[in-house]
């Protein structure tokens, strides 16, 4: 029974909130970011960084398995370089915001954010665009929407 409950914590704890892929070829395309790459390009980025997955958090480990810092929403903003989550007191916080303002469905911070980063290092900051999306075919993710 005491595992149960746990589990069910656990559960609710954990916020999977996925948009379609539609949803975020639409957000991007009424975007600045077009200014910066193809729709395919960012919609592809977002499905091989967090699945579409909004609320998405994935803790970066150094070499002692340490928690060095956090990508963050559904373009996976870094809370060294780019965001403020209030665990990296000298984060360069590039973009100016809290790192909690890129996890919500309204992907304005994010689009923001991520307009900020293509716009100093191109594509290449993401290494899901770089290993998955970068010189392949991809117009299939901006397709049929």
């Amino acid at each position: 029974m005491k595992v149960l409950a746990v589990l069910s914590i656990l559960l609710l704890a954990t916020r999977i909130e996925a948009i379609s892929r539609c949803e975020l070829v639409n957000a991007v395309a009424n975007s600045q970011l077009t200014q910066y790459a193809s729709v395919a390009d960012w919609v592809c980025l977002a499905y091989y960084e967090s699945s579409y997955n909004t609320y998405a958090i994935d803790y970066d480990r150094n070499s002692n398995g340490q928690v060095w810092s956090a990508d963050f929403g559904i373009f996976q903003i870094n809370s060294y370089w780019w965001c403020y989550d209030g665990n990296l007191p000298n984060a360069a916080n590039g973009c100016n915001i809290n790192c909690d303002g890129t996890l919500t469905d309204n992907l304005q911070n994010s689009i923001n954010c991520a307009a900020v980063v293509a716009q100093q290092q191109g594509m290449q900051a993401w290494y899901g665009w770089l290993n998955n999306c970068r010189g392949r075919p991809i117009q299939q993710f901006a397709d049929g929407c």
